[in-house]
């Protein structure tokens, strides 16, 4: 039987640089992505600010730590909150415990944790945009 990780977990993992995310009790260890997926959250992430800047009514948040369960770690690439949902789900070490309403996850390339984490950020996610890592297409 697989060890199930869980948060605990994540408090021992090295601070090299690689993204840690649990979900559903599986470690899932991911490289800094490259420019290209960082220009896509960028630039969507830019209009949601100019969206949220209009309605002002929550913040957007990069890559913020959603810990929806022990086994269930993950870090969106972007996401956007209400207020008010910010201030009764973020826990003492600035992680949400409930669902944003929402999310924008850039599937890496080659990367077994793209299912996994789409399917654990569907969970509660009034909007979820997944697109593409191709800076052309934009």
């Amino acid at each position: 039987m697989a060890r199930k990780f869980t948060s605990a977990d994540l408090e021992s993992m090295p601070n090299n640089g690689d993204l840690y995310e649990i979900i559903e009790g599986e470690l899932y260890v991911s490289r800094q992505p490259g420019y290209e997926h960082q220009y896509t959250c960028n630039r969507l992430g830019r209009f949601l600010d100019e969206w949220n800047d209009i309605t002002n009514s929550g913040v957007v948040l990069t890559a913020p730590g959603l810990v929806f369960a022990d086994d269930d770690d993950v870090a969106p690439d972007v996401a956007w909150v209400t207020r008010e949902r910010l201030k009764e789900s973020a826990d003492k070490a600035g992680h949400l415990r409930l669902a944003v309403e929402a999310g924008q996850d850039v599937p890496r390339p080659r990367s077994t944790r793209n299912h996994a984490a789409s399917r654990i950020l569907l969970q509660g996610f009034a909007v979820v945009l997944l697109a593409s890592d191709s800076y052309s297409t934009l």
